[in-house]
């Protein structure tokens, strides 16, 4: 089996354990996509390194298209709409790739040595995961979630 169809087969039973066990009146599900990471030159343990990005990118020809395996999700979710209408796609990959300057990269602390690998795929605060909550919440008011 390849990666693409197990990715695909998980989300077919998300989706299913979803539709089972989740009340359809009462949960509101949201499915955030992965968001990017920046390493240059080789892997996280490979010698990658981010440290050289310091704006965000703004030149439109570096940036990465959508991960084939959004489309996967995208799908998933459209069937999922018909048996459950609070599902929503947070697709946030693409908004990540504009903020490569986003991460610790070797400014994780004062005791971190010089040659350790640098953190290329999380994310500093605030920033790039604030915006994610925005756009929870703007979703969640487009939805009219009360709380009880």
């Amino acid at each position: 089996m390849s990666v693409m169809e197990g990715f695909e087969k998980s989300l077919k039973t998300w989706k299913s354990w979803v539709i089972e066990r989740l009340d359809p009146e009462s949960s509101y599900i949201f499915f955030r996509s992965l968001s990017s990471v920046h390493f240059r030159k080789g892997a996280w343990n490979l010698g990658g390194f981010c440290d050289a990005e310091t704006e965000p990118e703004i030149d439109m020809e570096k940036m990465e298209p959508d991960p084939v395996h959004n489309n996967y999700i995208s799908k998933v979710i459209q069937e999922m709409r018909s048996e459950h209408s609070k599902v929503k796609f947070m697709n946030i990959t693409y908004l990540t790739e504009f903020r490569k300057d986003g991460h610790p990269s070797k400014y994780r602390g004062p005791d971190v040595p010089e040659d350790a690998p640098q953190d290329c795929s999380h994310w500093c605060l605030p920033g790039v995961p604030d915006t994610w909550n925005e756009i929870l919440y703007a979703q969640l008011l487009a939805m009219n979630y009360q709380t009880k």
